[in-house]
């Protein structure tokens, strides 16, 4: 999947939406490539920490492709247990893993991990909290 199908289930666009594609999706895991440059912008001693936020918009990915019932908006509710493995990120793309570990019509549990050239960067565990829209 990519950036193109990505935009048509998260309201991300420009240089908010952190993702480059969706590489592999089932039922409690999904994963994807985020430009290691996504925080650019914030400039050039952005700490590694912000990047569960590539995490947070697979994740959203992940709950958009599992709704049949109308529109749903999510929100990161909680980070936990950040652990920052690298501030070191390489030039090239972010393998971005989340699985889910535990959901109810409210929200979801994922543990997340990004990799930068095979090495570990960030990991971590996500709230997200689902807002089911009136129909």
């Amino acid at each position: 999947m990519e950036r193109t199908a990505i935009e048509q289930l998260i309201p991300h666009r420009g240089q908010a939406l952190w993702l480059d594609s969706v590489c592999d999706i089932s039922e409690q895991h999904i994963a994807g490539l985020a430009s290691a440059g996504c925080t650019a912008h914030y400039g050039k001693f952005a700490e590694p920490c912000l990047l569960f936020e590539a995490a947070a918009q697979l994740c959203a990915v992940h709950g958009a492709t599992k709704q049949t019932n109308g529109k749903v908006q999510a929100y990161v509710a909680k980070v936990q247990q950040l652990n920052v493995h690298s501030f070191a990120v390489t030039p090239g793309p972010l393998l971005v893993r989340c699985n889910l570990l535990s959901s109810n019509p409210a929200g979801a549990l994922y543990h997340f991990t990004l990799h930068s050239a095979a090495q570990p960067v960030l990991s971590g565990h996500l709230l997200v909290v689902i807002h089911h829209a009136a129909a």
